[in-house]
């Protein structure tokens, strides 16, 4: 569920040495964009002619968080600790903060490097991307003062994370609240990037001679591949309001049929674990039509084994439908609105 943004220009600095970019500033920045943050990392957000010093400041000054990821790297630069003295001497909680992030680094390393900085309650790369952008979400609510549900989250096979599911439920024994769904960060940055796509997308031209092929980045798309990727972010935006409302009516509705929460937990932990494979399915689709390298998609396929070794050949018939229609966000939000009586 996005967060509230600010009516500054950005809402977030990153900063970072050039040798934690592609690993873990970038893939930070784009999550939290996706997390409906506006996030100023440097390259990204400079036009040809612009001064990098005035945009550099005007991140600075502009941003409500500073995001620093400290590692070695970034402590051997004079370039960052520039930054990081004008991130400090600007900060005001909670009208400005400072949010660390350490990697690759150990406390008595950061106490030795910065001491005001080992005083900060940070977060590492070393717990996993997924942890990390939670933990900078939370603050940043808490700093704002929004509400701040319990985050249902994934392992790394795409299970629910059960623990997670108990606190809610049990938290919302009298009134349960919409929870946040912590998607892997590798989604948020595949959607981020696909948003960011959308205007080169929009302008993709047709092959001439070929009815219904187009061109995009030196790769050949069909018209529904193209209307795919086109429509995929206002699905996503759809499913990020529904999704959350619905595991609430869900879960109030098993309450009411079986006088209590604790026998939602399954039904939501299946639920949530079919979603999770739906938009892997789809992100997938999307590295592959945008020529980037992906693995290969088999939950599906073992889906379908799985159903016809325990005999269930109309599941598996309904399921090698499923895979074939041409817009499987909207069957699926169909699935979602029928099963959850709304």
């Amino acid at each position: 569920m996005p967060i509230y943004s600010s009516g500054s220009m950005w809402d977030v600095f990153v900063s970072h040495a050039s040798e934690d970019k592609e690993s873990v500033a970038r893939p930070i920045a784009m999550a939290l964009e996706a997390n409906g943050l506006r996030t100023w990392l440097d390259a990204q957000e400079l036009n040809v002619g612009d001064s990098l010093r005035r945009k550099l400041d005007e991140g600075l000054l502009s941003a409500q968080f500073g995001i620093v990821i400290l590692s070695h790297s970034f402590f051997a630069k004079k370039w960052t600790q520039l930054e990081l003295d004008a991130l400090v001497s600007l900060e005001e909680p909670p009208d400005k903060l400072i949010l660390p992030v350490w990697h690759e680094v150990t406390a008595d390393e950061i106490r030795k490097l910065s001491p005001i900085l080992a005083s900060k309650l940070a977060t590492e790369t070393s717990r996993g991307l997924d942890e990390v952008v939670i933990a900078l979400v939370r603050s940043i609510r808490n700093a704002r003062q929004q509400t701040s549900g319990e985050w249902l989250k994934f392992d790394d096979g795409g299970r629910p994370d059960e623990a997670a599911i108990k606190r809610w439920l049990h938290a919302g024994a009298q009134k349960l609240s919409r929870p946040y769904i912590a998607w892997p960060t590798d989604f948020l940055i595949t959607a981020a990037d696909l948003t960011r796509r959308q205007a080169a997308l929009a302008s993709t031209p047709p092959i001439d001679g070929r009815r219904g092929w187009y061109k995009y980045e030196g790769r050949e798309l069909r018209d529904f591949e193209l209307d795919f990727l086109t429509s995929l972010p206002t699905g996503l935006k759809r499913l990020d309001d529904l999704l959350p409302l619905r595991l609430v009516n869900l879960a109030n509705g098993l309450k009411e049929y079986g006088k209590g929460l604790h026998i939602a937990q399954w039904p939501v932990r299946n639920f949530l674990f079919l979603w999770y494979r739906h938009l892997r399915n789809q992100f997938l689709a999307v590295k592959r039509y945008i020529g980037q390298e992906c693995p290969a998609n088999t939950l599906y396929l073992e889906d379908i084994r799985a159903l016809i070794s325990h005999g269930s050949r109309e599941l598996a018939s309904a399921h090698v439908q499923y895979i074939h229609q041409p817009n499987h966000f909207d069957v699926l939000e169909r699935s979602l609105r029928g099963f959850c009586g709304c």
